[in-house]
């Protein structure tokens, strides 16, 4: 059960990018052929494993040929490391949406982006050292507490996991606390 939409990048598109994504948008899949797909990584997946497979020099899909099917999670700019190794750029939190859910609020409140608008006026305390991010942001908190009245029999863990969903699997940047590679979010 997912309840997050692919987000639209934070940055400027040149005309093909844009084109690319509105497809993207239509066909909800996308097709790459298992030979074209590497680890951009020199050796393996990288030191920690947190690295996305790359369609390398992706050719035609001709009859026959072994297809990877892959449901778009989030559409991010890169982060390449001096490894090689390819991340999301940013922080899931970022990308959580409840889908229909929030755009009914939304129409409801008469307001787009209402619960963006809640978490703002929210003034986090606590010590918090450096400049480190919290792993849970206010607009997560928000969503969070939303979702658990739609979940009444469910933990806060299937809660949080149905939240973020495949965002979890995802090699961001910095990585998820309590996200496993190939494993989902483990918050218990």
């Amino acid at each position: 059960m997912s309840f997050y939409r692919v987000m639209p990048p934070d940055v400027t598109l040149c005309c093909a990018e844009q084109a690319a994504l509105g497809l993207l948008g239509q066909a909800g899949v996308v097709a790459v052929r298992v030979a074209d797909l590497a680890s951009p990584a020199r050796r393996g997946l990288g030191k920690d494993g947190r690295t996305a497979l790359t369609a390398a020099g992706a050719g035609p899909i001709r009859a026959g040929d072994l297809v990877v099917w892959l449901k778009p999670v989030a559409v991010t700019s890169a982060v390449v490391r001096r490894d090689g190794r390819v991340q999301a750029a940013g922080h899931p939190a970022d990308h959580v949406r409840l889908g229909v859910a929030e755009e009914r609020l939304d129409e409801l409140a008469g307001t787009a982006g209402v619960i963006d608008e809640i978490a703002r006026s929210v003034t986090l305390e606590g010590r918090v050292k450096g400049a480190a991010r919290r792993a849970f942001t206010p607009e997560l908190a928000v969503r969070l507490t939303l979702l658990m009245t739609l979940m009444p029999d469910a933990g806060y863990p299937e809660v949080a996991e149905a939240l973020i969903g495949d965002l979890a699997l995802v090699a961001w940047q910095l990585a998820l606390p309590g996200a496993h590679r190939g494993g989902g979010l483990h918050l218990a």
